[in-house]
């Protein structure tokens, strides 16, 4: 053995055998890993306030890679003006292309608007409870757990009277705050609590593609969206989104709203009319190109 150790350790690639896959693995640890960083707790939440990107990577560094594309700011900037304004019934329906993060977009909303707007009773309808109301929440709540959102926010889990894998109800700057997932056709009678009523509804992929395909059954789905839903809002306001893949059927709920004119739609392909990618460092276009040659 050689008796100067330094000599024994120099330039020894300890990964040199692995594989590409736990190489990336291991830099996507590293990337992740705690680094202490002196930011002002104020500078932050204004930048979270004042930005989706800030607030997607405090509550999500997990999950947060890339920024956001200038249409996907454009439609939150739009939305929170409307889930900060008095008296507001905006109805938005947002059509996005599959695979586009459509979902982990509008729960970043929600997260903003609990901490950013004085909404209290928020409701995410889902094509049915179980699975996907339930997940839906269980990432609202891992979103509302995560060490950075405590730290910068609080606990909201000291005090919360309720919490479910549907209905969780917390705390925050003297207002209580509910969140409820539930599947189409629930009954909804019970999101109005202690006299309050929704004030900002999801409407998260409400109609399967088959659904879509089935004029009875888009009916249906299309007069409990006008009647129960519409009137379950807050006489003080209510913020509506309907998130949705555009469906080539004549019964496609999201068509339907676009020739409302109560509803300001918002529907983006994948490759956009430049022939550029919607999200370019989601999907590059080279490979958008090559899955619709496919």
């Amino acid at each position: 053995m050689n008796d100067n150790l330094e000599d024994d350790y120099t330039d020894v690639d300890d990964t040199a055998n692995l594989s590409e896959a736990d190489k990336k693995a291991i830099d996507s640890f590293e990337d992740d890993a705690p680094r202490d960083v002196d930011i002002d707790p104020e500078e932050l939440r204004e930048a979270c306030r004042q930005s989706i990107d800030y607030t997607a990577a405090v509550t999500a560094p997990h999950i947060y890679r890339f920024p956001f594309p200038e249409y996907y700011r454009a439609i939150f900037a739009i939305l929170a003006l409307s889930l900060t304004a008095f008296r507001d019934y905006g109805k938005y329906a947002l059509g996005f292309p599959r695979g586009f993060a459509k979902t982990t977009f509008v729960k970043f909303i929600v997260i903003w608007a609990v901490f950013f707007s004085k909404k209290k009773n928020i409701v995410v309808i889902c094509a049915n409870m179980d699975p996907l109301a339930k997940n839906f929440m269980a990432d609202l709540i891992g979103l509302l757990d995560h060490p950075n959102t405590i730290k910068l926010f609080g606990n909201w889990r000291i005090g919360a009277p309720k919490t479910t894998n549907t209905d969780i109800e917390f705390f925050y700057k003297g207002r209580m705050i509910k969140i409820s997932g539930v599947g189409v056709g629930t009954s909804l009678r019970g999101m109005v609590r202690d006299g309050s009523r929704p004030d900002f509804i999801v409407l998260d992929d409400i109609q399967s593609k088959e659904d879509a395909k089935s004029e009875t059954v888009s009916k249906e789905l299309l007069d409990w969206l006008y009647s129960t839903v519409n009137f379950l809002r807050s006489p003080f306001g209510c913020t509506y989104v309907f998130l949705a893949n555009m469906y080539a059927t004549p019964h496609s709920i999201l068509k339907k709203l676009m020739a409302d004119p109560e509803w300001q739609t918002y529907v983006a392909s994948g490759i956009t009319e430049d022939g550029d990618s919607l999200w370019e460092d989601l999907h590059p276009i080279e490979q958008l190109l090559s899955d619709y040659r496919s």
